[in-house]
């Protein structure tokens, strides 16, 4: 039981005084219960995010080190040039998915340090329609255009 949890039933179990404003006192207490109660909760809900915002960074920075092992393994495998196609597709496919995998780590970096105030955050004025168009644009080479 913690020491909040302790105070807390010690105060509720004597009350301030024992005349007619007992049920005064008892309210009182109730509500002064209640409140600690709440501010504990709040607490152990703010320690709980901050260890698993800890934890993700953690992770990710250990994630980080043996994927660019892995990396600089497949870049190195595929500059050979007696490499078979088959196996210079496989390396390929391999490389492709350690970036994503480096990229997704990166942005799991990101969060954590946005989410503990690392990262500042500016608002700025920006034109919607540009910032929407920015995706069609990338896939754009691929769609044929009807004409």
């Amino acid at each position: 039981m913690s020491e909040v949890s302790e105070r807390l039933l010690i105060g509720v179990e004597q009350p301030r005084s024992g005349n007619r404003f007992l049920r005064d006192d008892l309210a009182f207490e109730g509500e002064r219960a209640s409140r600690i109660l709440a501010e504990t909760s709040l607490l152990d809900m703010r320690e709980h995010v901050e260890l698993r915002e800890r934890f993700i960074s953690v992770l990710a920075h250990d994630l980080r080190n043996p994927l660019s092992v892995i990396t600089m393994a497949l870049q190195q495998l595929l500059s050979a040039d007696d490499l078979a196609l088959a196996h210079r597709k496989t390396l390929s496919r391999a490389a492709t998915n350690a970036g994503r995998m480096a990229r997704m780590i990166s942005e799991l970096l990101d969060f954590a340090r946005c989410r503990s105030g690392g990262i500042p955050v500016t608002f700025l004025p920006a034109e919607l329609v540009d910032i929407s168009d920015r995706p069609w644009r990338r896939f754009e080479q691929f769609i044929p255009c009807a004409t």
